[in-house]
């Protein structure tokens, strides 16, 4: 067994001896996503938001995954949610500068870029 297997075998167990765990779901999440089994990964991370609201990594990591698929506005309105959640991640604020500068909002990215640098 390969370590992507064991890490998704660890976190399975996890899973099953507490269902609630929503940093479970996030990290098992993660683990699909960089596999690029972005339909399990959308999966855990929206189970992981329902059990915690207030995970600002699962808003984050979502919004990436809506990124790599095209969903553009879905994954603004998460990076939005993960700052508004903690305003004192840097890589949030990064995640929408590179959102807004693809966008051409380039006001907007340097707002963000310069906000990452100052907190």
């Amino acid at each position: 067994m390969g370590e992507v297997e064991k890490a998704i075998a660890d976190f399975n167990k996890t899973i099953e001896l507490n269902n609630e765990f929503a940093d479970a779901y996030l990290c098992r999440g993660v683990v699909y996503h960089n596999e690029r089994e972005l339909e399990k990964a959308l999966v855990d991370y929206n189970k992981a938001i329902e059990l915690n609201n207030e995970l600002a990594g699962a808003y984050y990591n979502r919004g990436v995954l809506f990124e790599d698929m095209k969903e553009h506005d879905k994954a603004l309105c998460d990076y939005d949610n993960a700052i508004q959640l903690d305003r004192k991640e840097r890589k949030y604020y990064r995640a929408c500068a590179r959102f807004y500068r693809f966008a051409g909002n380039y006001r907007k990215a340097v707002t963000d870029y310069i906000i990452s640098y100052l907190i």
